[in-house]
């Protein structure tokens, strides 16, 4: 990633808009979308099919044109972290290699939904995935979407891969929340960045 782009400050999901009947992806408002989010909300990344992003209801062709289109607009004015997760890993690292072909600065990867994985499960997901690109990732654990939580050991594990650099945590429990961060701060051996909701 490059230094002068930090994952930290207004990181925004961009939705992907479609045609009035729901027919396909309106690029043209996309577009405008991805000027707004930079030029008018100032923000200092921009997430295209994340879990905001309607990454559920588009196909494996459309999220790569998605990909394509935001990382063009974009035009380096801020970080692309593409949403490339999902409940298929030969899909997730698809996606992820075509995010760092075409460009995209970085990847957010949920957890695995739908499936249930368990810890060991979750691991060895980031794992493959990581392997398989060079791009910075960012953990995504969100319980309320994928029915699974990951632990703090789970966390741990996965950010001490070479080019996991950060967490998106939707867990909501500012409990769990703040040890985690405590131990990240004392165990682990790099910086990671943390997004919360």
């Amino acid at each position: 990633m490059n230094n002068t782009h930090k994952l930290e400050g207004l990181v925004i999901p961009c939705i992907t808009p479609f045609t009035d009947d729901l027919s396909e992806v309106d690029f043209e408002k996309f577009d405008k979308l991805v000027d707004y989010l930079i030029e008018e909300q100032c923000a200092d990344a921009i997430i295209p099919i994340g879990t905001t992003g309607e990454s559920t209801s588009l196909s494996h062709l459309e999220k790569e044109l998605v990909i394509e289109r935001a990382v063009k607009r974009a035009n380096k004015r801020v970080p692309i972290f593409v949403g490339a997760g999902g409940a298929n890993l030969a899909e997730t690292i698809s996606l992820s290699e075509y995010a760092e072909n075409i460009g995209a600065d970085g990847l957010l990867i949920v957890v695995p939904y739908y499936i249930r994985p368990d810890q060991e499960g979750i691991y060895q997901f980031f794992k493959a995935v990581a392997q398989r690109t060079n791009l910075p990732i960012m953990i995504y654990n969100i319980p309320s979407r994928t029915a699974v939580n990951m632990s703090i050991d789970t966390i741990m594990k996965i950010a001490n891969i070479d080019n996991v650099i950060g967490i998106k945590d939707c867990f909501n429990d500012i409990t769990n929340t703040s040890e985690m961060i405590r131990i990240c701060r004392s165990e682990l051996k790099k910086r990671i960045f943390y997004l919360d909701r």
